[in-house]
């Protein structure tokens, strides 16, 4: 698809949200955030800019994040895409998840991937331009292996932000519990990974 039709279908997108924006935020707010999440995925489907989306709120405002899901090449393309955005009282627009608070990083993990977490602690290896982590919880005993990787750099997008998680995290490993390992606790992991 050429740049221009791109930035027609982005521009088209916005345009229509706009319109609807502040009846969605209302919604959202009395209780109809299901329906809110339907509407922009249906917007999202006419003007053809489907993304992983979620909505969540903070304070009074809407929070609608697009997010790659930890490829560069998506965050790139939801870049160009948020840069047709307008200002739209009562939302905050976001290209990838952000950092949030331990406890509610992994009730977030635990409703999508149905395995408690919050035993986790981390190994981490830094290699002068990115980290190594390693996850270990048992729940690593609930996962297949093909869900593993996915799993670590889905807790760690809730953790320490999704943009940090990927450009800063190169290999993931997830693991049951081992003794004698110095790990560190998900707040502490939060404090170092920079």
């Amino acid at each position: 698809m050429s740049k221009s039709r791109k930035s027609e279908q982005y521009q088209a997108f916005w345009t229509a949200f706009a319109v609807e924006a502040e009846e969605l935020h209302y919604l959202a707010f009395n209780g109809h955030f299901q329906f809110v999440y339907k509407r922009v995925k249906q917007l999202e489907g006419k003007h053809q800019t489907l993304f992983c989306t979620e909505i969540t709120s903070k304070g009074q405002d809407l929070v609608l994040i697009f997010t790659p899901e930890c490829n560069l090449k998506v965050a790139a393309e939801i870049d160009s895409f948020l840069t047709f955005a307008p200002v739209l009282q009562g939302w905050q627009l976001y290209g990838h998840r952000l950092p949030k608070p331990s406890e509610d990083a992994f009730a977030i993990v635990e409703q999508v991937y149905a395995v408690d977490a919050r035993d986790a602690r981390f190994i981490i290896d830094y290699n002068s331009d990115w980290y190594d982590v390693i996850m270990l919880t048992v729940a690593a005993d609930k996962l297949a292996d093909e869900d593993r990787a996915g799993f670590v750099r889905f807790s760690l997008s809730h953790l320490i932000g999704e943009d940090l998680t990927m450009k800063r995290v190169k290999n993931v490993e997830l693991e049951m519990p081992r003794l004698g390992s110095t790990t560190q606790s998900p707040d502490e992991l939060i404090k170092s990974i920079h």
